[in-house]
């Protein structure tokens, strides 16, 4: 008996030191692994604390099961990423027995985290695939396009959105921006920034239809023609036989008020038309604005749902430039505003050349096309808010009593709209002018504005959505999405770059797939392919310590609505300095918006088996010289070194008449054309690239006009082609962006300037958005749209050449650097440089040079052959100073000055100096100052003459430093420290022009 006890707790203390062996073991691997992970966790930072959840390891049969948390599967798995993980931790495990090793990270095996698109021997997840929208009915279809679009984002419809906007605070009962105005922008103003000037057209130029719940237009002005009711003196009017017009109206849109309250919705207080259809198109529809200013109006038509609706109602938009056609299928996006394009009206009511016509032709007779209102341009908020009271919580529905609550300690009556021009508010307010129901733009009934607005973003693309083959059975307007896009920018300040974060949700409503069966996890598929593309490319170009923040699951309403692959795209910091010093750029806004693009691209193209190629990149180096009555236009492609696909098949050549609008071009596959101009007008070019995936952002505009007389004709070299963010410091503890050094050149107009940064310590806490301290800015542009490069200044000088009575053609300073112009060929060269200087941005190359070591050369050789030039830029002097002791020679030798100071003057203003150029005293003025007509020279140089037989010929008024300089010699020439086409007025510019030639030409 006493052996058998002995026995027992003999066994027992076995089994007790056994299982602390194993548990001395198990903690052991825990602690080995937990270490491990803390290396993976520091080169990923940005993703949070990596924790180790949870072991299963079986010795016998030689498995490992490790289980990490959330923040682990924030992290872009690759096959090569996930092998080489399990490398490691076999190391760890055993290095001398090899163990069938299992990695999850928040529950979900990571293999099942790699997007499709990436998995080479991992066994393709077709849940993630759309069946319905394999093949969706096209929408809308530019008839007017030269090319075609057959392996780039044709007939694909996409929800993009630029992240916030201006809102009404009931809490504050003041309009204000959702996020705190920082280093000279706000997220809202931003982001908008990026997605209308570059990520849009980048999508519309690839051939997908995009919707955006903001407006689109920055177009302040806005026309609305109707049956019912038309602004402005506008004319609606039917033509043809009446037979075709049904006699019964339906409910319509009609602009009756001028600002519109809770609930209220434009788009049923009025009526619409109905036509039957025929082949011949025997009866139409025209609207045709009064257009209070000529410019560029946004052009957006509606129609009310009916049966039989025709798929192909034929629209056409006449204007300056010419005319386009667009078959629209009418089953699918009714009662609400549908974007046709944006085109170059001119002022007044032009019935010929300034309207939209709505045809019944049709390739199937006896269906209907409905005829509503007709939008052209942007506008002015009109929505009008007030403090919500005790009746709206009265009138909630039951289920949504129990937790409402007012936000507002005010009450009133009076009601206010935002005065801002429409695209600035966020998409609660643009929703309701567009008719969405109730509910989709007032999540809280009316309660909170901020919540509505963030919330309704997804609610509207599960709308657009809904009906469709996507989601049959959910009421919407019918247009089958593929994907959603929220595009934001992300607080926080660093000591490093703070990089790119993106958001996907995999579940709502606790539902892990979409209506269509298509699992949710598509979206973390788009979302890690969107990310990869622009992280790799800025690593890449830019920065190569660009951080990817990962992907994160998480329910946002953003990305949990949408019954479509969505996600947020969290681009970069808007308070932290390292990001915003590319950010702020135009140049890194279009390359990030083009690796967007190509991630939407790679992302729809393998999610429905298609091959893809990428739209080409602008083409160089455009030339357009005159050759007798006709102009011979030449120019080379633009190779793109990150995408091997992204080659021109062919150009499409824009052609534009004395100014006005452009028309819809002619395509060519060589590069270069030769075509007829009328003497004594201007006609203007610019040049896209197009392929099989879509066409590149145009060229350069470049203008000639051929007159009868027969002095000589000007070459004007444009070696303007900057664009650049403003210039920034970092010293000790502050740091930022300084107008002082440089404001920086916007690309054609900058959207998102708020106004000057005034704090710049770094140490400075966030108290508000109101205090929001380090990098807080002023808001006198809130409202504003700040000029910059509009790539068209040949014809800004050439409209002074011609008033002088000189023939002109122009070409781009490449051109002239490449040999593909000789100046020789030209007695008088008129040479653009602007604000042309040496810019660096990131870890790329310098750029912008205002004089190339080419284009020195270029102009000494010209220049000893006796004949005449006129120069003028910001930078001339400052940039050559910077550039070496050979530029300062040819400073001085060449072109006769040197330089005396930069930030020569403040206020724009310079007077004459008499000379052999102006024999009598006259004043100048130029833009200094950021506006919404020019760019602003805010930065001019000071030169002086470099010998005895060069004097200065003007002074800046408010300390007379010289600011242009002239030479008489073996040639002639003017220098100006100041850029011409900055001068504040067409007449100062013809008459200074006038003056110009006249000396240039003295004695020749």
């Amino acid at each position: 008996m006493v052996t058998v006890l002995k026995m027992k707790k003999l066994l027992v203390i076995i089994f007790l030191c056994a299982s602390t062996f194993a548990a001395a073991q198990n903690n052991e691997l825990k602690q080995n692994i937990s270490l491990w992970l803390k290396g993976i966790e520091t080169q990923y930072h940005s993703m949070g604390k990596f924790t180790l959840q949870k072991i299963n390891q079986n010795k016998e049969e030689k498995t490992l099961e490790l289980y990490f948390n959330a923040n682990f599967a924030m992290l872009p798995f690759r096959e090569e990423m996930i092998e080489k993980f399990k490398n490691d931790i076999q190391k760890i495990v055993a290095p001398k027995e090899k163990y069938n090793i299992t990695i999850y990270a928040d529950n979900k095996n990571v293999y099942d985290l790699i997007p499709n698109i990436y998995r080479k021997n991992t066994e393709i997840d077709k849940s993630r695939f759309s069946v319905s929208n394999k093949n969706p009915k096209q929408f809308i279809t530019d008839k007017s396009r030269q090319f075609v679009i057959n392996q780039g984002l044709t007939g694909r419809n996409i929800a993009l959105w630029n992240s916030h906007g201006f809102y009404y605070s009931q809490k504050t009962d003041r309009w204000q921006w959702q996020r705190a105005r920082l280093l000279r922008t706000v997220e809202d103003k931003f982001t908008t920034q990026i997605v209308l000037n570059f990520l849009l057209p980048m999508l519309e130029n690839a051939g997908a239809n995009v919707f955006l719940p903001r407006e689109r237009d920055t177009q302040k002005n806005e026309v609305i023609v109707d049956n019912d009711i038309s602004q402005n003196n506008s004319i609606y009017r039917e033509k043809g036989n009446s037979k075709y017009f049904l006699k019964d109206k339906k409910v319509g849109f009609a602009a009756k008020k001028e600002f519109y309250t809770e609930k209220e919705n434009p788009f049923l207080d009025g009526t619409c038309r109905v036509l039957q259809t025929d082949i011949e198109g025997s009866a139409s529809v025209e609207w045709i604005p009064n257009i209070p200013e000529s410019g560029f109006y946004s052009v957006s038509i509606c129609w009310q749902q009916c049966e039989k609706a025709a798929e192909d109602a034929d629209y056409k938009v006449f204007y300056s430039g010419g005319e386009s056609e667009f078959s629209v299928n009418q089953n699918m996006g009714f009662g609400t505003w549908i974007y046709l394009g944006n085109f170059y009206f001119e002022k007044g009511i032009n019935p010929d050349f300034g309207k939209v016509v709505l045809s019944n032709k049709s390739d199937k007779p006896r269906q209907f096309v409905v005829a509503d209102a007709v939008r052209f341009g942007g506008g002015m908020g009109n929505i009008a808010r007030k403090p919500a009271d005790n009746s709206v919580l009265e009138n909630l529905p039951p289920d949504k009593k129990k937790d409402a609550k007012l936000i507002s300690i005010f009450e009133k009556n009076e009601y206010t709209v935002s005065q801002k021009p429409r695209y600035l508010e966020g998409a609660r307010y643009w929703l309701q002018w567009a008719g969405m129901p109730y509910d989709i733009y007032s999540h809280t009934l009316g309660l909170n504005d901020y919540t509505d607005d963030f919330a309704s973003r997804g609610k509207w693309a599960k709308y657009l959505n809904g009906g469709s083959a996507n989601a049959p059975d959910a009421a919407g307007l019918k247009i089958p999405l593929d994907l959603a896009l929220a595009f934001h920018s992300d607080a926080g300040l660093r000591d490093t770059i703070t990089g790119t974060l993106a958001i996907f949700s995999d579940k709502s409503d606790k539902k892990s797939e979409f209506p269509n069966s298509q699992s949710r996890y598509a979206s973390r598929d788009m979302a890690d392919i969107i990310q990869n593309s622009v992280v790799e490319d800025i690593r890449r170009v830019y920065a190569q310590n660009w951080t990817n923040r990962g992907i994160l699951n998480k329910s946002y309403a953003e990305t949990r609505f949408p019954e479509v692959p969505s996600m947020i795209l969290e681009i970069m910091s808007h308070q932290n300095v390292l990001d915003m010093e590319l950010g702020l750029s135009p140049e890194f806004q279009f390359f990030v918006s083009r690796a967007v693009y190509k991630g939407i691209l790679r992302f729809l193209s393998f999610q429905n088996g298609k091959k893809y190629v990428v739209q080409p990149l602008p083409i160089n180096s455009f030339s357009a010289i005159l050759k007798g009555d006709s102009v011979q236009l030449k120019w080379h492609q633009t190779v793109d070194t990150l995408e091997v696909t992204a080659k021109p098949s062919g150009y499409i050549i824009y052609t534009r008449k004395d100014g006005k609008g452009f028309d819809n071009g002619v395509f060519t596959k060589d590069t270069t054309l030769t075509l007829a101009v009328d003497r004594e007008k201007i006609f203007s070019y610019k040049i896209t690239a197009v392929n099989a995936g879509g066409e590149s952002f145009p060229s350069e505009i470049l203008s000639v006009c051929k007159k009868n007389s027969h002095r000589e004709t000007v070459l004007i070299v444009n070696g303007f082609t900057r664009i650049s963010a403003p210039e920034s410091f970092r010293a000790d503890s502050l740091a930022g962006f300084g107008s002082w050094q440089d404001f920086g050149v916007p690309y054609k107009n900058d959207l998102s300037f708020t106004g000057e940064q005034y704090n710049f310590d770094l140490n400075s806490l966030w108290i508000d958005d109101d205090n929001p301290g380090f990098g807080a800015s002023y808001a006198n542009f809130d409202a504003k749209i700040v000029a910059g490069n509009s790539f068209d200044y040949p014809y800004i000088h050439g409209v002074s050449i011609e008033n002088a009575g000189y023939s002109f053609c122009s070409a781009s300073v490449s051109a002239v650097e490449n040999g593909d112009v000789d100046m020789n060929n030209f007695l008088i060269v008129d040479l653009i440089l602007g604000k042309q200087k040496t810019t660096v941005l990131g870890n790329s190359k310098p750029e912008f040079t205002a004089f190339s070591p080419v284009l020195q050369q270029k102009i000494v050789d010209y220049l000893q052959d006796g004949k005449t030039i006129f120069v003028s830029g910001s930078f001339i002097g400052s940039d050559l100073w910077k550039n070496g002791e050979s530029s300062k020679n040819f400073a001085k030798n060449a072109l006769k000055f040197s330089l005396r100071t930069a930030h020569a003057a403040k206020n724009g203003e310079v007077k004459t100096v008499y000379s052999p150029i102006f024999r009598q005293e006259a004043n100048f003025s130029f833009a200094t100052q950021p506006n919404e007509i020019q760019y602003q020279a805010d930065s001019p140089d000071g030169i002086d003459p470099a010998d005895n037989l060069t004097y200065t010929i003007m002074r800046y008024s408010e300390n007379n430093v010289s600011a242009a300089v002239g030479f008489l010699g073996n040639y002639h020439l003017l220098v100006c420290g100041f850029p011409f086409e900055a001068l504040e007025s067409e007449q100062q510019r013809n008459d200074f022009m006038k003056t110009a030639l006249k000396f240039l030409m003295f004695y020749k």
